[in-house]
């Protein structure tokens, strides 16, 4: 017995069911159809008599209370669903009129928004850096979930459910179906079956660094004879550049300290020698001729040292990573999938912009703590307020205190207070694969490929049609248990997602559910241990040794080629770093060494700082660019279980 379908129409969704008022025998309608999908918000057709231009009446109801008794009796009958006709018909002049009701509210769009905003923007499921992700599009919060969003046709209530998986299994198998039908069977709607999912990311960007070194304590002192050295050093630091450094802000400093004490330099007290020379050979007789000879020169030692000098550097760096993420499926059958499917290719926003500041925008109310984005600087929203414009209120007025004549004008306080910037990855990065943000990507990549292959492992649809009452509790967030041929005259159990239910209930003849599943063919590698280990599939490299990460029923690898760092950004602000070399010419004991040489001449030692004046020449590490330094990285991973809707053992 297939018991009773009451439509009721009413005034508005805020109506409350209520049996006694809204299951009664004296409604019109001629036949019913109710079509529920994953994924997509219940339709209903009613179709009902001509009405004529009473459909255009502002008075005329517009929304339908529809509501099922498996007795007959109306104070049995219970909420099967609600919801609004959203569009008149064409033609109010026919004999029939189809209306049809959508089973959500008007304003669902907004509320799943809401509902996203709230519930799933959770990482790695979500990740804003990806090119696609759209804050305002709920299908954004879902894209690396195996999930659909679900409303209930009978309240209205939001969530989300499998698309693989039932909340729970309902045996169907005793049940026969309608008019003693068969089944219908086709391929699943995910694409074609393979065993391993790929996809690419490519990032690029330039890396930077940019500060102020101070390069004085890597020079030190330097003892000179030359009177001049300490005026000339001034010149010699702010010509000091190389490629990426230049002269930092403020001036080099310097010290000098001066060694005045009178002393006799000894500048010729030696001993010369000569040997005689007899028939071509030398006699051993030596005679030794010295004489000494003594010079008085007040030699004044300069000590100079380089107490600052700043030195500015910006290192400009292009990068590039291509991260190749893999990840195979758990398939119970062989040889009817592909090796790999075609690599689909993902991108990312700036990576040194932090996705989560929206731009600020007039016209719109912001809360108290709430961070915008205003002509390129980040702001934080000091009070909850409406906002017409950026800039801070007018100052105000306030009388002079002590009964002062006139008044003096007070700044408001503005709506919002500028912030440090903040990146989603520091511009001085080497890599991107490798930071905390990178690795989130890489997590979020692997779960879409994961969504993708739960789709691809309902591999199998499978129609049937059942008697209404036999059918009647079932619902989206079902599976059902049901026998399909297996061979020669053998049936095999097996176990659907509801993928699709529509109810009918025609003018004449039954009612009907006809009930769409889903069949996986997954297996279960957890619970498997002759399946193969992981590592031991050809294309995992043996040497791999990267570690390994988990995260749901995910396993995965990272293999990555080495960092290229031709300059190591964090030192350059540390001069013995940023320093390669230090040439100092002609310092004290090199010219004292001259003026030895000049008083051995009767000339003047003080001379030596003029023959061989004190020189200082410092070179810098070269911030020079190599060109684009690029980088593989490399994720392996597998699914480690899927649905095994049938044992196809």
């Amino acid at each position: 017995m297939a018991g009773r379908l009451f439509v009721a129409w009413v005034a508005g969704p805020w109506i409350a069911f209520d049996a006694a008022v809204h299951a009664i025998g004296d409604q019109q309608w001629l036949s019913f159809e109710m079509t529920q999908t994953e994924g997509q918000t219940a339709e209903i057709l009613v179709t009902r008599e001509q009405t004529g231009w009473q459909q255009l009446s502002q008075d005329q109801p517009r929304s339908v209370l529809v509501s099922w008794s498996p007795t007959g009796a109306g104070a049995d009958a219970v909420l099967m669903a609600k919801g609004e006709l959203r569009d008149i018909p064409s033609d109010l002049f026919s004999s029939r009129q189809t209306l049809i009701i959508a089973c959500a509210p008007t304003d669902i769009n907004d509320r799943l928004i809401a509902y996203a905003k709230a519930n799933l923007d959770i990482a790695p499921y979500v990740e804003k850096l990806m090119s696609d992700f759209d804050p305002e599009d709920p299908e954004s919060y879902l894209a690396a979930r195996a999930d659909v969003y679900h409303v209930d046709p009978a309240t209205h209530a939001l969530s989300i459910m499998s698309e693989v998986e039932g909340e729970r299994i309902v045996d169907m198998t005793a049940v026969a179906l309608f008019g003693n039908g068969k089944s219908q069977d086709s391929a699943g709607d995910g694409g074609k079956l393979v065993r391993t999912l790929r996809a690419r990311l490519s990032v690029a960007w330039t890396q930077t660094a940019q500060g102020i070194c101070d390069i004085s304590q890597a020079i030190g002192h330097i003892d000179t004879l030359d009177p001049t050295f300490s005026g000339r050093v001034q010149s010699i630091l702010t010509a000091t550049e190389a490629e990426g450094w230049s002269v930092g802000t403020g001036f080099a400093a310097t010290s000098e300290k001066l060694y005045t004490d009178a002393r006799i330099l000894n500048v010729a007290h030696y001993r010369s020698s000569r040997l005689e020379h007899l028939n071509n050979q030398y006699s051993s007789d030596t005679i030794l001729l010295s004489r000494d000879v003594f010079a008085d020169a007040l030699m004044p030692q300069h000590r100079v040292r380089v107490t600052r000098c700043p030195m500015a550097y910006d290192y400009r760096q292009d990068r590039e990573e291509a991260i190749y993420a893999a990840l195979e499926l758990p398939l119970q059958t062989y040889g009817l999938e592909s090796d790999a499917d075609d690599i689909v290719d993902y991108a990312i926003r700036d990576i040194f912009t932090d996705p989560s500041i929206i731009e600020y925008e007039s016209g719109r109310e912001y809360l108290e703590g709430q961070i915008v984005r205003y002509n390129g600087f980040p702001y934080r929203c000091l009070q909850t307020h409406y906002s017409l414009g950026f800039s801070s209120l007018p100052d105000r007025k306030v009388p002079l205190p002590d009964g002062g004549v006139g008044s003096v004008a007070l700044p408001s306080p503005s709506y919002w207070r500028r912030i440090s910037d903040s990146w989603a990855v520091h511009p001085e990065i080497y890599s991107f694969a490798d930071t905390a943000t990178g690795r989130g990507v890489i997590l979020h990549i692997m779960h879409r490929l994961r969504k993708e292959g739960l789709r691809r492992l309902r591999y199998r649809r499978v129609r049937m049609t059942f008697r209404w009452e036999d059918a009647m509790s079932l619902t989206l967030r079902d599976a059902i248990r049901f026998d399909v041929p297996w061979g020669a005259g053998e049936t095999r159990s097996v176990v659907g997602k509801v993928i699709s239910l529509v109810h009918r209930w025609p003018e004449a003849g039954a009612p009907i559910v006809e009930v769409e599943v889903g069949v996986s063919i997954g297996a279960d590698y957890r619970y498997a241990p002759e399946e193969p280990a992981y590592g031991e599939l050809d294309y995992v490299e043996p040497s791999f040794s990267a570690g390994t990460a988990y995260l749901d029923d995910i396993v995965h690898h990272t293999y990555a080629d080495a960092i290229s760092m031709p300059v190591f950004v964090d030192y350059l602000r540390y001069p013995f770093y940023a320093v390669s070399n230090v040439l100092v010419r002609n310092e004290a004991a090199r010219q004292a060494s001259v003026a030895t040489a000049l008083a051995r001449k009767n000339s003047d030692p003080r001379q030596c700082s003029v023959i061989a004046p004190t020189g200082l020449k410092i070179r810098l590490k070269s911030l020079a660019p190599r060109g684009t330094l690029r980088r593989e990285v490399d994720v392996y991973g597998q699914l480690l279980a899927a649905p095994t809707g049938v044992d196809l053992s």
